[in-house]
């Protein structure tokens, strides 16, 4: 266990000691130190997503019996990514908690978001083989207007164990677009399209790029950052999402 990690645990340990935690959900107390804060209730409805998911976008598959295929959606698709991956199910759960660290200023979730990802990474991922790791970014006026970037903040917290470089600022969103949500596939796809830049394209030249974000929905976002990375020289990229829906 790093130190960083360590006095993070000291500090919520600390915290949880003094003064309760309350689940963020129910509002219950949590009468030990917890690295994600619910209660036990809450926390078992949180599902990583395990074998079998789609060989692409990291979709959980519904079937026992589907061990090592795509999805309905990556069958036909031509995606800008090798891979994409997910920690965990976008679950009623999971979706409370991104709103709450997205738009209600919890920004410390982003180090229990980081224990899952990092979680789910030992054991489908080889951080071995990454170059870099890249987050999402967000357009200057919605950083503004947030106050930091969620993507970015959870690669921060990653523990260091595996030592991964982490770029920033090289990829950039350079057009200010409005929210994905309640658009259509082909209408985020279009959104989306042109909203990004790379700065110093020799830094991803010939490299495996870990590319970050926090939800993985119809993966334009994702897909979209990958083709301006592969225009830039990338040789690999693998997304990363903290969650996405079932089918």
């Amino acid at each position: 266990m790093s130190l960083k990690v360590r006095l993070k645990k000291f500090y919520y340990s600390t915290v949880n000691l003094m003064f309760p935690l309350r689940c963020l959900i129910c509002g219950h107390d949590i009468s030990q130190y917890e690295a994600m804060p619910l209660c036990k209730d809450h926390l078992d409805k949180i599902r990583l997503i395990e074998k079998p998911f789609c060989q692409i976008c990291g979709r959980k598959l519904v079937s026992e019996m589907m061990v090592e295929t795509l999805c309905n959606d990556c069958r036909d698709a031509k995606w800008h990514f090798d891979r994409q991956y997910s920690a965990a199910i976008y679950t009623e759960v999971m979706q409370e908690l991104v709103h709450l660290y997205k738009y209600r200023m919890r920004c410390y979730l982003a180090y229990p978001f980081a224990l899952l990802m990092e979680k789910f990474m030992e054991n489908y991922i080889d951080a071995a083989k990454i170059d870099i790791v890249v987050s999402v970014p967000l357009h200057w006026r919605r950083y503004m207007y947030r106050g930091f970037n969620q993507a970015y903040e959870i690669v921060r917290c990653f523990n260091g164990k595996h030592s991964l470089r982490i770029s920033r600022g090289n990829l950039r969103r350079i057009r200010y677009t409005t929210p994905q949500v309640g658009l259509s596939p082909v209408e985020r796809r279009g959104n989306i399209l042109g909203a990004f830049k790379v700065i110093n394209p020799e830094e991803f030249k010939g490299k495996t790029i870990l590319l970050v974000d926090d939800v993985f929905t119809t993966g334009a976002t994702i897909d979209e950052c990958s083709r301006v990375l592969r225009q830039a020289g990338a040789v690999k990229i693998i997304g990363f999402t903290l969650a996405q829906p079932l089918l």
